[in-house]
């Protein structure tokens, strides 16, 4: 069953300014690849988390700021710049999909060339895969 929580962006038409990814990393261990998928589109920050297989969605007025781990802190949240890496800074986005997985949830974006970012949460454990058409 899909659940959502807050009200879905409007991302169909708009420009992919920025496409970030805060991580969970726990005792050197990637936990979660994917602990909030931070996307800017018409110079505003949209937010997209999971919990217990429910999406939500949260505007946010500000940039994402890497957190400041202690020194003997065992918890990392690194940021991982997409939008770079992926090559979709500056790409259309076509559509933005939700849609209920074998026990889980995914969230597809599908960009105007092709390409796709496909965001899961399976078992409370989330991932993100990058689809190249081109």
């Amino acid at each position: 069953m899909l659940e959502t929580n807050g009200i879905p962006p409007r991302l169909a038409g708009r420009e992919c300014e920025a496409l970030i990814c805060q991580q969970y990393w726990q005792d050197g261990r990637l936990v979660n690849g994917v602990d909030v998928l931070y996307i800017k589109t018409n110079g505003r920050w949209h937010q997209l988390y999971f919990e217990n297989c429910t999406i939500f969605w949260r505007a946010q007025t500000e940039a994402p700021v890497p957190h400041e781990a202690q020194r003997d802190d065992p918890f990392k949240y690194p940021l991982v710049d997409l939008g770079h890496e992926y090559r979709v800074n500056g790409e259309v986005i076509a559509s933005c999909d939700a849609a209920p997985i074998v026990n889980g949830v995914k969230v597809t974006l599908a960009f105007e060339m092709g390409n796709k970012v496909i965001v899961t949460c399976i078992g409370n454990v989330t991932g993100i895969q990058y689809i190249k058409t081109y």
